[in-house]
């Protein structure tokens, strides 16, 4: 009776140190995945449903709404267009003074052309 017992006790132990490490594990993996930069192109961007700036056609205070979107880089943004001419792509925008590739990681799949 005794030995049945301990069998029991220690499978309901494993259980829960298997069930533990699965549930870390996953809050783990989607606390990663929640965290990291997402690369997009044109046809991937497309297919989300979310509303998009463009960036050749947006005003100041749009651009604004944009992540790392200050008053001064949403200003050099219009003065390099009309500079400039419209972006030909996404990716021109880290021409603009002020935005790098960190920036353009954060705003990508929140614009078009």
């Amino acid at each position: 009776m005794k030995t049945k017992q301990r069998k029991l006790e220690k499978l309901i132990l494993i259980t829960g140190a298997v069930f533990l490490f699965l549930m870390i594990g996953a809050c783990l993996f989607f606390s990663l995945r929640e965290n990291s930069v997402s690369y997009h192109d044109a046809a991937q961007i497309e297919e989300m449903s979310v509303a998009y700036i463009n960036i050749n056609t947006a005003d100041k205070e749009t651009l604004k709404l944009l992540p790392d979107i200050s008053d001064t880089i949403a200003e050099n943004i219009i003065h390099y267009r009309e500079e400039n001419g419209a972006f030909r792509n996404t990716e021109d925008i880290v021409k603009v003074k002020g935005i790098g590739e960190e920036i353009y990681q954060y705003i990508i799949i929140y614009i078009t052309v």
